[in-house]
């Protein structure tokens, strides 16, 4: 079986600090390791076992949870290359992928790690197989099976006092709507690790839709997804509800303020201002038609910024705040479960910690149909990114066929989602009934709006190749 690995020989125990100053090259090209900001600090350093460690590194301001293992046993057969290293017959890497840490954690035996377990069928078991999960964040990720089921071990390498994600999964465990979470754990007041339930997902929720677009473009008719977005729209309402009901300390919602409508206005133009300047930067036909596309948004901006006040009054609650696709599971049985409650990557932490509309919510989902649309056009043309904005803008056949899947994708998802909480509306969005319809239609441009620029500076600082596509959303060529 893929990434199993067999018993781990114990490495001669080493002074902790000594195994951190060792380790600093392989640490400093890791992915998680923050760039730009020079040589790492050990704060503190301890055995957790043997031949299993764990420190505390400091980065400029910030600081770093890593465990390590020394074995002289490889590590999950798909594990990266540059996630590990070999010195002096031995191997050196994250200690997730160590079966002795599964077993200490679950019995609560790691020294210095604070293991709070919700279910006991994990307790005892024995280690069967370990996969590493590779995928562009920054956090570990391992897929775990046992001989009493299979888990997701996630641990988090930057420490934070603003990561609500364990909050989130410990509330909403058993609802249907995210992964059960089995245990967390707590190093020196934060959170560093959780393990879920494994779900047997086909991919994450961008799946179906992707489908659906490359059909109507290979039929050359729209096929919406209907028996999905169904699916979609219960989960996503589902989890509205039972974080309209939370009352605890990191989730008790309250009624909007003419400050919030202004902090959030002030943060459009911002992001637009910012986007301006940020484009002026780029060369050739990417700065050519970005600019043309952020000029052609601002009466959309400008409108935004207005439509903020509609909110006024009304209920912020404590949102996903990053609910793209991407951020929802897809199972086999074609129910949507949602993941990753750790905020918006690029936001302060500060800004995590702010209540916001539920529309937010639903904005990010539109917003990544849109996405779907361009990905699925550009794959059904062959071209580059470029080329498919230039095909949409041209309004060419297939540009017609997938702007329409897309509007009609987006309204559905709305309207159906909008349908299933009319009656506790004024519980998560403060209006309720018919009027919430008529309300919400209109009002979640603002932040459809406000998304597209977020992810504008998204793409411009991670994936500058992909910076079109938020930017056909913002000038309204697609959702």
């Amino acid at each position: 079986m893929l990434g199993c690995t067999g018993l781990l020989k114990v490495y001669p125990c080493l002074d902790p600090f000594e195994v951190y100053e060792r380790a600093r090259p392989w640490i400093n090209k890791q992915r998680w390791y923050p760039r730009g900001l020079g040589e790492y600090t050990v704060l503190d350093a301890w055995r957790m076992g043997c031949s299993i460690y764990a420190a505390i590194l400091r980065v400029g301001s910030i600081k770093l949870f890593l465990p390590i293992s020394i074995s002289d046993v490889p590590p999950p057969s798909n594990l990266s290359p540059e996630r590990y290293e070999r010195a002096n017959g031995y191997y050196v890497y994250e200690a997730e992928f160590d079966p002795r840490y599964h077993e200490l954690f679950f019995e609560s035996r790691l020294s210095g790690i604070k293991v709070d377990v919700f279910d006991d069928r994990l307790r005892g078991s024995s280690i069967k197989c370990i996969e590493a999960i590779e995928t562009n964040s920054t956090n570990t990720l391992v897929k775990v099976l046992t001989s009493n089921g299979s888990y997701v071990l996630k641990s988090y390498r930057s420490l934070s006092r603003y990561n609500l994600e364990p909050l989130f999964l410990k509330y909403l465990s058993g609802r249907s709507v995210v992964p059960s979470l089995y245990a967390s754990a707590i190093v020196k007041d934060n959170y560093v690790t959780i393990a879920m339930k494994y779900l047997d997902a086909v991919g994450d929720g961008g799946y179906p839709f992707y489908l659906s677009i490359r059909k109507s473009l290979d039929e050359r008719e729209v096929v919406v997804p209907v028996e999905d977005i169904g699916r979609l729209t219960l989960t996503v309402a589902l989890f509205h509800e039972e974080m309209g009901r939370c009352r605890s300390w990191w989730c008790g919602k309250s009624r909007i303020t003419s400050s919030d409508v202004d902090r959030w206005a002030r943060r459009i133009k911002s992001y637009y201002e910012k986007a301006k300047a940020r484009t002026h930067k780029l060369r050739g036909e990417l700065r050519r038609l970005s600019l043309s596309l952020l000029m052609d948004a601002q009466p959309r901006v400008e409108e935004a910024m207005k439509l903020m006040k509609e909110f006024k009054g009304k209920t912020k609650i404590r949102n996903h705040q990053d609910l793209h696709l991407g951020q929802t599971l897809y199972t086999r049985d074609g129910k949507f479960y949602l993941i990753d409650f750790e905020g918006e990557p690029g936001r302060g932490e500060n800004e995590r910690l702010a209540l916001e509309p539920a529309l937010r919510d639903l904005a990010c989902i539109i917003r990544s149909i849109g996405y779907i649309a361009v990905f699925g056009l550009r794959d059904h043309l062959n071209k580059d990114f470029i080329e498919t904005a230039r095909a949409l803008l041209d309004d060419t056949d297939e540009a017609r066929i997938a702007k329409k899947w897309a509007r009609e994708t987006a309204s559905m998802f709305l309207k159906g989602y909008l349908e299933k909480v009319m009656g506790v509306g004024i519980m998560i969005h403060g209006i309720g009934g018919s009027m919430l319809l008529e309300w919400a239609e209109e009002a979640i441009n603002a932040w459809i709006v406000e998304r597209a620029l977020y992810e504008y500076m998204y793409e411009l600082n991670f994936r500058t190749g992909y910076s079109i596509i938020p930017l056909l959303g913002l000038a309204g060529i697609l959702p």
